[in-house]
């Protein structure tokens, strides 16, 4: 007498080893999910930190370091443009 665990033909295998792989590639999704939920508030890091400060004090410095350009009145007709109207934009 022989034991048989599973009785699988041909044609199931396919089917089974594509159920296998959805329930692989789903954990892995939902492993991504908890972990992007667990972490989302945490603390950054020091040098994290330090990044960030940097970065806004250079933009905070190019910003100041910038020169702010007068409107110059235009020559000739009020209808008319300035020529470089469009540096100003």
């Amino acid at each position: 007498m022989k034991l048989e665990l599973a009785a699988l033909s041909q044609s199931d295998v396919p089917a089974l080893t594509m159920l296998a792989f959805s329930f692989f590639a789903l954990g892995v999704i939902a492993t991504i999910i908890v972990r992007l939920i667990r972490h989302r508030n945490d603390k950054p890091s020091p040098e994290e930190q330090l990044i960030e400060e940097c970065s806004k004090e250079e933009h905070s410095n190019k910003r100041q370091a910038t020169p702010v350009r007068k409107k110059k009145k235009p020559k000739g007709n009020p209808w008319e443009r300035d020529p470089d109207w469009w540096k100003n934009e």
